[in-house]
């Protein structure tokens, strides 16, 4: 039921979320009718701006200067004021000649650089202002504005005003001047005249009473649903523990945020300035972005006021004083000290170590005490001082005391078989016992796995010789049944033949066992000569050649054309030449080439035996060297699964090196020797 509650709550509050704000944005179309009644109230703005167009255009259309000077002003400054009084007549034309809105003509003819400055069909305020005999006159239905209008529009006065040369002029206004203006009733928000007349309060007044409405609504709905259904809601579940000083701060940054937000984007909408940044998209695109940066300001404020309507009921909710001692930071400091009171409390003075510290403090304690009895003042000091040093003593013991039950139950559980704990904790004093105890974890695991892997060894040594071995002895032992019973001279001679075969297979078998035994058991005796790689080489290739035949493998050899000496035991390289030629035979792709190199550097000598797999390779070159794994590994293939293993035992034995690498379907041996040191490299021949 409360889930069901909980999940009610939040889809009508998301509703709410996102439909109020709509709401907001179309109070801003209601402002903007409501605003046509107050603009007519402020049509004396409106004169007296015409005043300053009508002198603007008298300024601009005279054949002579409106201003002349008596000899005290210089002509210099004369010239800098009516330049001056041109340049502010020129832009107050130019505004207006470019305003959307209004339409006006002097002395009958119609001024304009502007294609939106054009007759209204529909006008909200008409009229005109005319200079005769040097005194400004309003057109009858503006008469009651007649005192806004100056003799000297505005923006000469001031200019004037500005030189301080009073009585020193004289302004020659022609004797008849007229400007007829027309202003739209359809207002766009650009332009002088939209400015003049527009009330903006009035536009943020209906919207802050479109959202005092709807925040007094949102503020009820929570106020009104339960208070355990809000507080497992997504909108309220992470911040409702939140301390009361960081929401009063995150509150005093987003209100301020919110109300100039709120006002700006009223304002920048209603007035085209929100549009004015944004004017390098199409018009589609300007209203879209404008209404989403709106939308996106009013849900942001309603979340802001529902937050703080759900703390205030929160608080309430679960006790004022419980809010205050759990949900505050001060709260949170007396419950602090409180419980630290309470485990001095809990100080086990039985305890040796703690004997120590109580002994520790009391001498630091009779110390300050001296102190403050020379200086009386100092009391306050030594109480505050004891009581810290008590605690941060405490603190410390109980750090150390916490850190060694942590090593001594890993401890435990090591010795009962649990080789994978981990000590992770920073251990303080005792970090050099936790790094010892993982050495010692990490040589047990390492112990366990080779005594299970030697155990698995062990296990598939049985299982593997037992098949290798049953195959040839079946086989041996039905031969022989069938040379008893054969009486066909020539059938009896090819059951001796086959006799033979599975026998030496045998052999060769049980001599692999012996050579793995000795390599266990380290008893390899080596009997090292100076020994020619080449030639022990070529000898082991012309011996396997028939085997090497068979599958038609065409030998592709890099051989130096002098010897290379290396100190090794002939018998084993030997072995080692042929178990990998042999593994060759076996396994390389039928019609394929097989590279053989032998490449003499300045300490080593390096041979390489490479050949392409008729099987997939799926397993790794680790994998491959330990024993009785085969690269078929269905077994069909005759083999014991040691043939590399014993290659890479004999070579490692007389300090070479042995690696294996597999790409794809390219299987290569390398096998590196110290060589003894001889003349210089010879040319390399190539053979096919």
């Amino acid at each position: 039921m409360k889930n069901k509650g909980k999940t009610l709550f939040s889809i009508i509050f998301t509703i709410i979320l996102l439909i109020m704000p709509t709401f907001l944005i179309n109070s801003y179309d209601q402002a903007e009718k409501l605003q046509l009644n107050f603009m007519k109230d402020k049509e004396f703005y409106l004169v007296e701006d015409m005043n300053n167009l009508l002198a603007s255009a008298i300024v601009l259309e005279s054949n002579q200067d409106i201003i002349t000077f008596d000899d005290t002003i210089v002509p210099q400054i004369q010239q800098e004021i009516l330049d001056e009084i041109k340049q502010t007549a020129q832009a107050i034309y130019n505004n207006y000649a470019q305003d959307p809105n209004l339409y006006f003509t002097y002395n009958g003819k119609a001024l304009t650089n502007s294609q939106n400055n054009k007759q209204f069909n529909d006008t909200l305020i008409a009229g005109s202002i005319t200079l005769r005999q040097g005194q400004f006159q309003l057109s009858n239905e503006l008469t009651q504005y007649q005192d806004y209008l100056n003799n000297n529009p505005s923006f000469i006065q001031n200019t004037l005003n500005a030189y301080d040369i009073y009585d020193h002029y004289t302004i020659n206004y022609p004797t008849n001047a007229t400007i007829n203006f027309q202003v739209n009733a359809d207002l766009v928000p650009s332009g002088n005249t939209y400015y003049t007349l527009n009330d903006e309060s009035i536009f943020v007044l209906v919207s802050l009473i479109y959202f005092a409405i709807i925040a007094i609504t949102v503020g009820l709905f929570i106020l009104l649903w339960p208070i355990k259904h809000e507080e497992e809601s997504p909108y309220f579940r992470v911040t409702k523990n939140w301390k009361l000083g960081i929401l009063l701060v995150i509150y005093s940054i987003l209100y301020p945020i919110a109300f100039i937000g709120s006002v700006f984007c009223i304002l920048a909408t209603t007035n085209g300035y929100l549009p004015y940044f944004i004017t390098t998209i199409d018009a589609t695109t300007i209203n879209n972005a404008t209404m989403v940066i709106n939308y996106l300001m009013w849900i942001f404020i309603i979340l802001l006021i529902s937050s703080t309507v759900f703390f205030i009921k929160y608080m309430f909710a679960h006790g004022f004083v419980h809010y205050l001692k759990y949900n505050t930071i001060i709260g949170t400091i007396l419950r602090w000290f409180k419980n630290k009171f309470t485990d001095l409390s809990e100080f086990d003075l039985k305890d040796k170590f703690n004997k120590q510290i109580v002994k520790f403090v009391l001498f630091n304690g009779l110390i300050i005490l001296i102190i403050n009895i020379l200086f009386p003042l100092s009391f306050i000091i030594f109480i505050f001082y004891i009581f810290m040093l008590l605690f941060f003593i405490k603190s410390k013991s109980d750090t150390i005391k916490n850190q060694y039950d942590q090593l001594l139950d890993a401890t435990k559980q090591l010795s009962q078989g649990n080789i994978n704990i981990n000590i992770e904790n920073d251990l303080g004093i005792f970090n050099s016992l936790k790094d010892e105890f993982n050495n010692i974890k990490i040589g047990l695991k390492k112990a366990v796995e080779d005594e299970t892997k030697s155990q698995n060894m062990k296990t598939e040594l049985i299982t593997n010789v037992s098949h290798d071995l049953k195959t040839p002895l079946t086989c041996i032992k039905n031969y022989v049944y069938l040379l008893k019973e054969e009486k066909d001279p020539a059938k009896q001679q090819e059951y001796i033949k086959e006799l033979e075969q599975y026998s030496n297979r045998l052999t060769t078998l049980i001599e692999d066992l012996f050579e793995v035994s000795k390599i266990n058991s380290g008893n390899i005796s080596l009997n090292q000569v100076d020994l020619d790689i080449v030639a022990l080489l070529e000898q082991t290739l012309a011996e396997c050649q028939d085997k090497l035949a068979n599958k038609q493998l065409n030998i592709i050899k890099h051989f130096p054309s002098k010897e290379i000496l290396s100190h090794l035991d002939g018998d084993k390289t030997y072995r080692i030449f042929e178990n990998l030629l042999s593994n060759i035979s076996k396994y390389a792709l039928e019609n394929s080439r097989v590279y053989l190199d032998i490449l003499e550097e300045e300490k080593d000598v390096v041979i390489t035996f490479k050949n392409i797999s008729q099987n997939e390779m799926n397993f790794s070159k680790d994998e491959i060297t330990e024993r009785f794994v085969r690269g078929d590994k269905s077994r069909h293939e005759s083999g014991s699964g040691l043939g590399l293993a014993i290659a890479k035992s004999f070579t490692e034995a007389q300090d070479g090196i042995f690696n294996i690498d597999i790409d794809g379907d390219l299987f290569k041996v390398t096998i590196i020797f110290k060589k003894l040191n001889m003349s210089n490299n010879s040319d390399t021949s190539n053979e096919n």
